[in-house]
This record gives structure tokens, C-alpha cells and sequence, in this order.
């Protein structure tokens, strides 16, 4: 049977978009294996157990959420993703889609186009 699960998964959790410090700053964070849950719970310093699977992350997920938002929220958006880069822990930039008629390369690449 379908179920709605927004950005939850399966085989991948955590899974989610988190807040950086300052005002509408958000990376995605999608933790694909064991070994970089464990690396995310050195990192971040959660009160987690590393040994928890990809089931037990599952049923503990809004736990995991609200532990990951509280590290998130404290840091420069930025400087996170350079250490979740560094960690070896898959991490995006959030961009906000009222910022990307701006972006430089859409702009040369004439992504954008004026309708009349």
C-alpha cells in the first residue's frame, strides 16, 4: 500500500532538510549507510547510539530531526556543509527559488526565459 512519507526513505535515514543559522539558510542532509550515520553522530555529538541501523534510524527519525535541527541551527550554513562534506556525509545546499533568476550561471546559460 502507498503511504505518503515526504522526504523519508526506506533505505536512507536521516533524511530531511534542516535550518543553518540566520534568516531562510537550509541544507538537505541524507544519510545513506551505517558508517555515515556513525560519522554524523561523532560530528554533530548527538546523544545517539552510532550502532543503530538504517530500521532503528527509521522509527527514531523525528528524534534524529529534531537533534540534527538543534546542531544545524547553531552553525553557519556554509561551514556545515564543509564539514558534512569533510565527513564524507551527503549534504546540499537549499536554494531559495525566488534567489535563482539571479544565479550567474542560469543567467549564462539563458535558463530563464521572458514570455510577453
Amino acid at each position: 500500500m502507498l503511504r505518503r512519507d515526504g522526504n523519508r526513505d526506506d533505505v536512507i535515514a536521516p533524511q530531511g532538510i534542516y535550518a543553518a543559522q540566520g534568516d531562510e539558510e537550509w541544507i538537505a542532509i541524507s544519510v545513506e549507510d551505517d558508517e555515515q550515520w556513525s560519522r554524523l553522530v561523532a560530528l554533530a555529538n548527538l546523544n545517539m547510539p552510532k550502532e543503530w541501523d538504517v530500521k532503528e534510524r527509521r522509527v527514531n527519525h523525528d528524534a534524529i530531526d529534531e537533534a540534527v535541527n538543534r546542531w544545524t541551527r547553531a552553525q553557519d550554513r556554509d561551514d556545515l556543509i564543509t564539514q558534512l562534506i569533510a565527513a564524507d556525509i551527503t549534504v546540499g545546499n537549499v536554494v531559495d527559488p525566488r534567489l535563482i533568476t539571479g544565479h550567474p550561471q542560469m543567467k549564462a546559460r539563458g535558463y530563464f526565459e521572458q514570455v510577453a
